[in-house]
C-alpha cells in the first residue's frame, strides 16, 4: 500500500467516525423531545395521583443522560474534525512528496535529452517546480513567440529563478516549442489565448517523438543560453 492510499485511508477513516457519532446524534436529539414529555408525565402523575417516586426519577436521569451524551457528542466531534484537518493536511504533504519525486525523475530525463547539467540542491528542484506549476496555467501556441525572451516569461511568472530551471521546467512540459535564435530562447506560449496545458505524465521514461520534434534548435545552444542565469 502507498504512503498516498495509507493517508487517505486515514482520512477516509475519521471521516466515517464523524459521520456514525452524527448519525448517532441526529437521532438522540429526535428521542429528547419524547424523554422530557415522559419525566413530565411522570412528575404529573407523582404529584398529582399519588404515583412511586421512582418512576420521576429514572425518566429524569434517561433525559439527563441524553442530555449528557449529546454534550460528549459535540466534544467528540469536535476532536474528530481536528484529526480530520489533520489527516487532510497528511495527505497533501505525501502527495507534494510525490509530486517533487516524480518531477525529479521528469527533470533528470529531461536534462539527460538535452545535454543539461542538474543540481542537486532541493532549492533548485524547488524553482523547477514552481516555474513549472505556473506553467500548466499558460496557454500553448502553435508558432513561437519572438516578442518576448525567456527573461520576459520568468518576469511574468512573478519569480526571480534562474533560467535553466526555467527552460528545464518548460522542457518537463513537453508541449511547449523551444526555439533559439542565436541571442534569446523564445517558446510557443501565450498569455492570453492558446491551447491549454497537455503535459506529459511526470515520469522519467523518454520524451515521446512528437514533443521532442517542438524542440527545434540547438541543445548546445540552448544548453549555453540556459547557463547565462539571470
Amino acid at each position: 500500500m502507498s504512503d498516498v492510499v495509507e493517508a487517505q485511508a486515514a482520512v477516509a477513516a475519521v471521516e466515517r467516525n464523524i459521520a456514525a457519532v452524527a448519525s448517532a446524534r441526529s437521532d438522540l436529539s429526535a428521542q429528547l423531545p419524547t424523554l422530557r414529555l415522559e419525566r413530565t408525565e411522570a412528575a404529573r402523575g407523582m404529584l398529582l395521583a399519588g404515583a412511586p417516586r421512582k418512576a420521576w426519577q429514572a425518566a429524569l436521569l434517561a433525559e439527563q443522560e441524553a442530555t449528557a451524551l449529546l454534550a460528549d457528542m459535540d466534544a467528540v466531534v469536535a476532536t474528530l474534525t481536528r484529526e480530520l484537518v489533520q489527516a487532510r493536511y497528511s495527505v497533501e504533504g505525501v502527495l507534494r512528496e510525490e509530486y517533487r519525486v516524480a518531477l525529479a525523475q521528469r527533470l533528470r530525463r529531461v536534462a539527460t535529452e538535452n545535454n543539461f547539467s542538474v543540481q542537486d540542491a532541493d532549492s533548485f528542484l524547488g524553482d523547477v517546480a514552481i516555474a513549472y506549476k505556473w506553467l500548466q496555467g499558460v496557454p500553448r501556441t502553435d508558432e513561437v513567440d519572438h516578442k518576448h525572451a525567456h527573461t520576459w516569461w520568468i518576469d511574468q511568472s512573478g519569480t526571480n529563478i534562474a533560467t535553466r530551471a526555467f527552460v528545464l521546467a518548460v522542457l518537463c512540459c513537453g508541449d511547449v516549442r523551444v526555439e533559439f535564435d542565436g541571442t534569446v530562447i523564445s517558446f510557443g506560449l501565450s498569455k492570453y489565448i492558446g491551447k491549454p496545458a497537455a503535459s506529459l505524465p511526470l515520469t522519467g521514461d523518454p520524451t515521446p517523438p512528437a514533443y521532442r520534434a517542438l524542440i527545434t534548435t540547438s541543445n548546445q545552444t540552448i544548453r549555453r543560453a540556459a547557463y547565462a542565469d539571470r
